[in-house]
Parts: C-alpha cells; sequence; structure tokens
C-alpha cells in the first residue's frame, strides 16, 4: 500500500505520516497515534520497497560526462 491510503484514513497529509513513522520530524503525540492505528490496522500491508533499508537501494546513474 502506498503511504497514501494511510494518510487519507488517518486524515493528514502523506508527509505527515512519513515524518511520524521516521520519527525524525516533530509531530503531536495525538497525530502520531492515530497514524499508527491506521498503519497498524488489519489489511494494512507495506510496500516491499517501503521495507528495504535506504542503504540497500542501487544509487543514481550518473551520466557520463
Amino acid at each position: 500500500m502506498r503511504i497514501t491510503g494511510p494518510a487519507r484514513r488517518a486524515g493528514v497529509s502523506p508527509g505527515t505520516v512519513s515524518h511520524a513513522l521516521g520519527g525524525k520530524r516533530p509531530v503531536s503525540d495525538a497525530t502520531r497515534c492515530r497514524v499508527e492505528t491506521v498503519v497498524r490496522a488489519p489489511g494494512v500491508r507495506s510496500a516491499p520497497m517501503s521495507a528495504r533499508p535506504r542503504s540497500r537501494r542501487r544509487p543514481a546513474s550518473r551520466s557520463p560526462r
């Protein structure tokens, strides 16, 4: 599932979902709780690419000069 689904269900923006789950930006406790409740609901699955650590992704290829 994309981040837009849980965002819509929680009534917040996709960016807020990202901040709430990532924990690197300030989000109110009430909003974080609402997002986590939606994400943990039965039937909500993470997308395969979102489960991979960033460091394992392929770097962008650079065009030769």
